[in-house]
């Protein structure tokens, strides 16, 4: 099969017997704040391989544990000597970002920890925080994604956000609409405000933000989705918030739903009593896969923080309302990550790994989570 758009940068760096290639680079970060690196890298002619970039403790020189934090970089988009090729995206995934990030041309590529998503056509990025000075910004950009291999072939700044804003929640719908909620300022406080813009995909474009019902609380890291699956007569799609942080180190375990009562208008929000959460819950991963709404790692409390393996799945109803949660089959590791569905497949992506879960049409889920990694850092097979 084809792997999903989203997915085609992780592959690495091989040598011509199929072996990966290591070649160390060690360098100093200036003080104790995060800082950013730049690696030229070039071929003499041709296309050359893909380059896995990993960064590591101090160690001496040799990689040590687990990465920091880690970046595929496909064969396409890395260069011939003596030239370049502005616009192209790579995909960060790592505990500095604490989510998936896909870098744009400059000057957006300084920064990091935006709200992001996709529809599998284009992706869309808002705010984020400048990583020399560590303030947020209210810049917005959209990405035209190539169905061939995910590489990023338009890159278009959208209007700028109503506030600087960073860790928001962000949602498309099947109306070409972006919703975005949440989020924080430079001193890290949370914003309840929510705001929508309608997009297109070829060319990319973000229209002006429009002013929508605020959430009931203020919130950062909370994760939002846009349901429309509902069959039954009449049923207009809604918008959900699940979770985030109200004041550190506190997370909750709110739920919210919103209708759009029309493409890009939400109604005031709700809080649908039966799908609260089961714990606390921020940063976590949303999916709807054969009639559930999946909810995936993330962490429990911001003090350190607590990261969970748990899995909770809500079962979607036909008016586009979900039940109660209940447990599926927990990750492997404490973590957070990114995820998409691939046929009846979630795929979750977290740092240099792929799990996949099978999920069947009724939609029971497979016991247990496989380690798919290989099929995404060959770059062939599906999950």
């Amino acid at each position: 099969g084809t792997i999903p758009p989203m997915f085609q940068y992780f592959r690495e760096l091989v040598s011509a017997s199929g072996q990966p290639v290591s070649i160390d680079q060690p360098f100093t970060m200036s003080g104790t704040v995060l800082d950013r690196v730049e690696l030229p890298i070039s071929v003499m002619s041709g296309v050359g391989q893909d380059v896995l970039v990993g960064l590591y403790a101090d160690s001496g020189g040799l990689p040590n544990g687990l990465p920091l934090a880690q970046t595929y970089v496909p064969k396409e988009v890395i260069p011939l000597t003596g030239t370049n090729l502005p616009g192209h995206g790579l995909l960060m995934s790592g505990a500095l970002a604490e989510q998936a990030t896909m870098i744009p041309p400059a000057p957006y590529d300084t920064y990091y920890s935006p709200g992001f998503a996709s529809d599998g056509v284009v992706v869309i990025f808002v705010g984020g925080i400048v990583g020399g000075a560590l303030t947020t910004t209210n810049g917005t950009i959209i990405g035209l994604m190539s169905a061939a291999n995910g590489s990023v072939t338009q890159w278009q700044a959208g209007p700028v956000y109503p506030g600087v804003v960073a860790e928001s929640g962000v949602a498309v719908d099947a109306q070409s609409y972006v919703y975005v909620g949440g989020g924080m300022n430079t001193a890290g406080t949370p914003y309840s405000s929510v705001y929508s813009s309608q997009y297109t995909s070829n060319p990319p474009t973000l229209s002006a933000w429009q002013v929508q019902s605020p959430l009931p609380q203020s919130l950062v890291n909370n994760a939002m989705i846009v349901i429309s699956s509902g069959t039954a007569a009449g049923a207009l799609p809604i918008l959900y918030s699940v979770g985030g942080i109200h004041a550190t180190p506190t997370c909750v375990n709110s739920v919210y739903a919103s209708v759009l009562t029309s493409p890009g208008i939400a109604a005031p929000w709700t809080t649908p009593v039966a799908s609260q959460f089961p714990t606390t819950i921020a940063s976590t991963t949303l999916v709807q896969i054969n009639g559930y709404l999946v909810a995936i790692g993330g962490i429990t409390n911001d003090s350190l923080p607590t990261y969970t393996s748990a899995v909770w799945a809500a079962k979607i109803n036909n008016d586009n309302t979900i039940g109660s949660w209940h447990p599926w089959p927990a990750l492997t590791s404490l973590c957070i990550g990114s995820a998409s569905v691939y046929g009846n497949s979630i795929v979750f992506m977290q740092t240099n790994q792929a799990f996949s879960l099978d999920v069947s049409a009724a939609g029971q889920p497979d016991p247990v989570w496989q380690n798919c990694s290989q099929q995404f850092t060959t770059g062939a097979g599906s999950p």
